[in-house]
């Protein structure tokens, strides 16, 4: 009996495109769940803990904005490096994902309350904050679900020699070095711009 795969459905270029899509929807589903349960049901526990622990004090200064940006962030991919090296890891993975898109919809709702003309360039420099850090958890789940899958695929059919390991797990530390130092970088942009408002 064969094996049902993507593999014998889409081609490689489709699959990319369909994997993409599916972690666009879970964000743009979570940002919704935030939006929704933060208009409705702001005292709820999962809302405020989002919005204290996503979002600065609005005295805070360039410095608190900047650590506060960069420990969760930071967080979340080590999460999803670790989860990425599970042969099971992968609902984690897109619970992450959805769990920093829930906290951006709750952190966006509340930052717009009450907003006024000269609060709307700290709204916009937030979201867009929001929309280069979303981008960045979502090429570290992808990078952790493909890990996750092949160290799966590797425990199951026992065929990977130690060398391939060895290398995958290379390229990975590697990639995810990356996606610290952009996530470094963003968020000391995020800090200047708003020591700017």
């Amino acid at each position: 009996m064969k094996r049902i795969s993507l593999r014998l459905w889409f081609t490689a270029s489709q699959r990319r495109k369909l994997e993409i899509f599916i972690y666009m929807a879970l964000l743009v589903l979570g940002c919704m769940a935030g939006t929704f349960f933060t208009q409705k049901y702001d005292n709820i526990p999962i809302c405020r803990f989002c919005i204290k622990y996503g979002m600065p004090e609005l005295s805070a200064n360039n410095a608190d904005v900047f650590f506060t940006a960069v420990f969760k962030n930071t967080g979340l991919l080590i999460l999803s490096m670790f989860f990425g090296l599970c042969a099971v890891g992968q609902p984690c993975l897109l619970g992450i994902l959805l769990f920093h898109s829930f906290s951006a919809g709750c952190c966006l709702v509340k930052l717009s309350s009450g907003i006024t003309v000269s609060g709307i360039p700290v709204y916009i420099v937030a979201a867009a904050y929001t929309a280069v850090t979303s981008i960045i958890l979502l090429l570290a789940v992808r990078e952790s679900v493909r890990a996750a899958t092949a160290a799966f695929r590797m425990y199951v059919s026992e065929n990977d020699g130690e060398l391939l390991i060895c290398k995958r797990l290379k390229l990975y530390f590697i990639r995810f070095g990356v996606l610290f130092f952009m996530n470094l970088v963003s968020s000391g942009i995020y800090a200047v711009f708003c020591g700017f408002f």
